[in-house]
């Protein structure tokens, strides 16, 4: 996968029966590299204005880009050394590196920023017994997600877990 987007957010018009003067869409636009992001501006760019000319709109459509981080590239000896350490910790069964993930987060720019390797983690907040039961059925679509409307955290074991593992990461980066 090389980009995703997502329409978060659309807003216009008061009533049924009223014409809008205007509308606002929100997109979540996430890629992995620059030249990939630029294009898909552009084209979101020249479908928006393609689609006011085509309703005759008095006006070109304002785009404004309101929130940009370039793409969040965990450190693969810092990821790897963090997962034996985490494996370590809770088991095998429990800790895994996985593909890359396109999260809409600013903490890329920490490391890059502070000149220091850095990597990002995940701590599972779901039912695990539903998360087991979903990948043994190939139906990774009935896992809910942050973000998703229909994500409910399970409260113990995940803020126990996510204290666990950041305790652990800290004293371990403290000990070098």
């Amino acid at each position: 996968m090389t980009a995703a987007d997502s329409i978060g957010t659309l807003h216009a018009g008061t009533k049924q029966n009223i014409i809008p003067d205007s509308a606002e869409l929100g997109i979540s636009m996430r890629t992995y590299e620059p030249l990939v992001r630029e294009r898909m501006l552009a084209a979101i760019t020249r479908i928006v204005t393609g689609e006011c000319e085509a309703a005759g709109s008095p006006r070109p459509p304002e785009i404004e880009v309101t929130f940009s981080v370039p793409a969040l590239v965990n450190e693969p000896a810092v990821t790897a050394e963090f997962a034996a350490l985490f494996t370590e910790r809770f088991g095998a069964g429990r800790v895994g590196v996985g593909p890359q993930a396109a999260p809409s987060e600013d903490f890329g720019l920490w490391g890059t920023r502070a000149g220091c390797p850095s990597f990002f983690w995940f701590t599972g907040g779901g039912d695990p017994a539903a998360f087991r039961a979903a990948i043994a059925a190939g139906r990774m679509q009935d896992v809910h997600f942050n973000h998703s409307p229909f994500y409910a955290p399970v409260q113990d074991p995940t803020i126990q877990t996510g204290v666990e593992a950041m305790v652990a990461a800290a004293r371990h980066a403290l000990a070098r």
